[in-house]
């Protein structure tokens, strides 16, 4: 099982437990529960329905979808890092859209992988302290990026 505030974790989507019988136990795994939408909306993580508006295949869409779980994971791993503490998740929208919602202190933000077309960058927005939209070509900019905004 997929623990969404853990990124070490984070080994397929279908097993995050939005999906599972212990989705209407939000409080008990989710450091942010109104991230999600209506509950009973959520079934099973549709692969297809993430890369909509995209030629993939199904594996195309599988790789897609792997990678970009594996970049969300890398820009955790470089926020634990610099901000030991925050809690961060992984959120699943009920369209399959898929982010991480990340707060320490002052700062509010969430950020989301590329589109499967675009080689693999960070969009990252910030809610607090200041509003602020911006793409981030690596893990490296998204942590300057979050340093720039709570300096």
């Amino acid at each position: 099982m997929v623990d969404p505030r853990n990124c070490e974790t984070w080994t397929s989507i279908s097993k995050h437990p939005i999906f599972s019988n212990r989705k209407k136990e939000i409080a008990t795994w989710s450091h942010f529960p109104t991230e999600y939408g209506r509950l009973d909306h959520y079934t099973n993580f549709d692969h297809a329905m993430y890369c909509d508006g995209y030629d993939l295949d199904e594996l195309e869409q599988r790789i897609t979808t792997s990678r970009d779980v594996d970049l969300l994971k890398t820009g955790c791993r470089a926020l634990e890092s610099k901000y030991p503490g925050c809690k961060y998740e992984l959120i699943v929208a009920d369209d399959c859209t898929i982010s991480v919602t990340l707060r320490h202190d002052r700062l509010d933000c969430y950020f989301i992988p590329s589109m499967p077309d675009q080689p693999p960058y960070f969009a990252l927005n910030i809610d607090a302290p200041i509003e602020q939209d911006c793409t981030c070509g690596d893990v490296h900019e998204l942590v300057l990026a979050i340093i720039i905004a709570i300096a």
